[in-house]
């Protein structure tokens, strides 16, 4: 892995992720390489390789912090969770704030969304 300099090409992360993959440890240092830039979508994709919890759950608190839902449902999915009703509602006064208005009205319907199945699993 040492040749391999960070930004990758999109053939170099095929090969590294699908077609010869690095192993767990080199996948999560070439995140590492990723989340240091704070480039959260490919740090994502490698810790997800890499099967590494820890970090994906560091990338998804990025995802709030910076009000990013497409990276925060992304984490959510590669940790194989829901997303969480009280996080969407913080991703989405986080994203008011920031002047994000799209994504606070997406991150509303998703959390709305969200509760009105939980109230109908609940009642059945």
């Amino acid at each position: 892995m040492a040749s391999i300099g960070v930004p990758l090409t999109i053939v170099q992360k095929h090969k590294v992720l699908f077609s010869d993959p690095l192993p767990a440890a080199e996948l999560s240092a070439l995140g590492d390489a990723y989340a240091d830039k704070e480039i959260w979508h490919e740090a994502l994709d490698f810790y997800e390789g890499a099967q590494n919890t820890e970090r994906i759950e560091q990338v998804k608190k990025a995802a709030q912090a910076d009000a990013d839902l497409v990276l925060y449902l992304n984490a959510c999915r590669a940790l194989g969770a829901a997303p969480d009703s009280g996080e969407l509602s913080a991703l989405k006064d986080k994203a008011a704030s920031l002047g994000k208005k799209a994504t606070a009205e997406w991150s509303d319907t998703l959390r709305a969304t969200r509760d009105a199945d939980s109230d109908g699993k609940q009642g059945e």
